[in-house]
C-alpha cells in the first residue's frame, strides 16, 4: 500500500470508526486496532496495563521505553462536550467546563421532563390501560427520557475529536512508519484529556536522561508551538519558545496564544476538518 492510500486509511478509520475513545470497550476497540497498525510497520510493541479509580487503564509502547533517549507521547482518550475553547494543558479548567456542561445539559433534560410530567399529569382524559396503544408509547417515552437523563449525568462523549486529539495519532503512526531510529520510542496514553495519569505512567518507565515530547492537536490549523528545555536551548533554530509550568515535559501542539503563558484552540478550530501537513512535516524533521 502506499504511503497516501495508508495514511488515508488511518485517517478514516481513527476518525470516524474509531473517533470516540472514552468508554471501556471504544478504547478496548480503539486499542485493538491501533496495535494491529503499528504491528503491520514492527513488532517491538507493549501493552501495559495500570490501575485508576474507574478501571484498569492501558498504555500503548512502541520500542525500548526503558532504554530511548527520546519518548515521544501523545493521549488517545477523548473528551466530553465542553463549553467555551480548550485551553491547553489546563486541566483544571477542563475538569471545570465538563462539570458545568454536565449540569447544564442535566438540569435542561429535568426541566423537559418535568414539564412533560406535567402535561402528562394534567390530562383529564387519559385512562391507563396497560394494552393500549397510547400507553405503550408513554413508556417507551419515559424509558428513552430516563436513558438520556443517565446519559447526560455521566456527559456527552465530544463528537470532535479529529483535531484533539486524533491528530496527534495520527502524526505518531506516520512518524513510526518513517522513522527508523532505536533511540526513539512511542507511547500512546490513557487518561490525558484531565490529567497527567497515563503520563506519569511513561515518566515512571523512563530513564532519568530520557527526553519526553508530549504532542497534542498537532493537526489543527494554528500556529505549532513548542515549549520545554529541549527546545529553549535550540531557540535560535526553532524561533518559537513558550515555557510551561511542567518543566521536564517538551511540548509539542498546535494552538492560538492568549499573553505569555496561555495557548487555546476555539470551537470552530476544534471542528477543523483538514489535516495540517505542514504541521507533521515540521514535528517528523525534528526527529530524523
Amino acid at each position: 500500500m502506499k504511503k497516501n492510500e495508508l495514511f488515508r486509511d488511518w485517517e478514516f478509520r481513527y476518525r470516524y470508526v474509531y473517533r470516540k475513545r472514552r468508554t471501556k470497550k471504544s478504547k478496548q476497540r480503539f486499542l485493538s486496532a491501533l496495535v494491529s497498525d503499528i504491528y503491520s510497520m514492527r513488532t517491538d510493541v507493549t501493552v501495559i496495563a495500570y490501575d485508576t479509580p474507574a478501571y484498569r487503564s492501558k498504555n500503548i509502547y512502541v520500542g525500548d521505553i526503558e532504554k530511548a533517549e527520546k519518548v515521544i507521547c501523545t493521549y488517545y482518550d477523548t473528551p466530553v462536550h465542553t463549553l467555551g475553547s480548550y485551553f491547553m494543558f489546563d486541566w483544571k479548567d477542563q475538569r471545570k467546563k465538563t462539570i458545568y456542561s454536565i449540569l447544564l445539559s442535566f438540569i435542561l433534560l429535568f426541566s423537559l421532563g418535568w414539564w412533560g410530567m406535567m402535561i402528562y399529569n394534567g390530562n383529564p382524559h387519559h385512562v391507563f390501560d396497560l394494552l393500549s396503544v397510547q400507553t405503550s408509547i408513554t413508556v417507551l417515552a419515559f424509558g428513552s427520557y430516563f436513558f438520556l437523563l443517565g446519559k447526560a449525568a455521566r456527559g456527552w462523549s465530544s463528537r470532535q475529536t479529529f483535531i484533539r486529539n486524533t491528530s496527534s495519532i495520527l502524526t505518531m503512526l506516520e512518524m513510526i512508519r518513517t522513522i527508523d531510529d532505536p533511540n526513539v520510542a512511542y507511547a500512546f496514553v490513557d487518561e490525558g484529556c484531565y490529567g497527567k495519569k497515563g503520563l506519569d505512567s511513561v515518566r515512571l518507565s523512563m530513564k532519568k536522561e530520557g527526553i519526553l515530547f508530549y504532542l497534542d492537536s498537532v493537526g489543527a490549523d494554528t500556529p505549532l508551538q513548542f515549549s520545554g528545555y529541549y527546545f529553549s536551548n535550540e531557540e535560535q533554530r526553532l524561533k518559537k519558545v513558550d515555557k510551561l509550568k511542567e518543566k521536564n515535559i517538551n511540548y509539542i501542539f498546535s494552538a492560538r496564544k492568549k499573553q505569555a503563558q496561555f495557548f487555546y484552540l476555539t470551537k470552530t478550530d476544534l471542528r477543523g476538518k483538514t489535516f495540517n501537513w505542514q504541521n507533521a512535516n515540521q514535528i517528523i524533521a525534528l526527529f530524523l
